[in-house]
């Protein structure tokens, strides 16, 4: 079981901050008073996968992302006590001659997280 006491001292990798999951972080630690000492950012999450596969640290990946990252990766998803609250995706582009090949692929990630999620495509 995963705390904030027991993973304060862990170097904790995260994507930069105003993220997702950066902030999710903050607020887990922050539900005991807590803030993690060692706190490292990186965009690429295969990377934060691969640095935390290292023993480096842990990370806050979605699950989606072991799969994704290639065969090696030898992570544990454990239970975090409090739970980890879920995430939101956002996808943004500018209005350019490419925005419908932008817009082909926001929906098709929608539609992944929805069937992922167990609902149907809308």
């Amino acid at each position: 079981m995963a705390t904030p006491e027991k993973r304060v001292g862990l170097p904790i990798f995260a994507n930069s901050p105003p993220s997702g999951p950066f902030t999710t972080i903050q607020m887990w630690f922050g539900t005991r008073g807590l803030k993690p000492l060692r706190l490292n950012t990186c965009n690429p999450l295969t990377v934060i996968a691969r640095l935390a596969n290292a023993g480096t640290g842990a990370a806050l990946l979605p699950r989606e992302i072991l799969r994704l990252s290639g065969e090696g990766l030898d992570l544990r998803v454990l239970e975090a006590d409090p739970p980890v609250a879920g995430h939101h995706l956002c996808a943004m582009w500018w209005d350019a001659e490419s925005a419908g090949e932008y817009a082909y692929l926001a929906d098709m990630a929608r539609q992944i997280a929805l069937a992922q999620a167990g609902h149907p495509s809308r």
